[in-house]
């Protein structure tokens, strides 16, 4: 497959993950919200899980912009730069910082009866995917670092 294919696909990807990220944050999540919490009569705490979801929602979409560009650096052959590595290691930064400011709400929540044992274990759930997406961004940047190297020293080879 060529490069230009490669990142035409991981565009498209990157794309329907936006507009599947747009449908679940601002479609799928209120009514589930909703649901649950009515459900558990703390309807009341709407506003607050709402406020929470939304800033959640800003690194999750920062993280597409970088992998557009790396979509993009893929595109003009350029897979394994120091840049490529660079964005993963944002992607990486930006994955715990979202886990870790959820898992903190979360526990407040928690503690301030604003949530239920339900809703921890499934936020519990989320967070172990941001912890796995976080990690594997972190080796895949170590990756493209140590070929990026491997390439210099190529090139510099007669």
């Amino acid at each position: 497959m060529k490069q230009k294919t490669l990142s035409n696909y991981l565009k498209g990807i990157i794309f329907s993950m936006a507009v599947i990220g747009l449908v679940i944050y601002f479609k799928i999540l209120p009514s589930i919200i909703t649901e649950i919490l009515t459900e558990l009569n703390l309807l009341q705490r709407y506003k607050i899980w709402s406020i929470i979801i939304l800033i959640s929602s800003i690194p999750c979409f920062l993280v597409l912009v970088y992998g557009w560009f790396i979509a993009t650096n893929i595109g003009i052959d350029q897979s394994f730069s120091k840049e490529n590595a660079n964005y993963l290691k944002i992607i990486t930064i930006l994955t715990l910082i979202d886990t870790i400011y959820f898992f903190i709400a979360n526990v407040v929540l928690y503690i301030y009866q604003c949530s239920s044992p339900i809703i921890f274990t499934i936020s519990l759930i989320i967070e172990f995917a941001g912890i796995t997406i976080a990690i594997t961004s972190a080796c895949l940047s170590h990756l493209v670092m140590n070929a990026y190297e491997l390439k210099m020293q190529s090139d510099l080879t007669i």
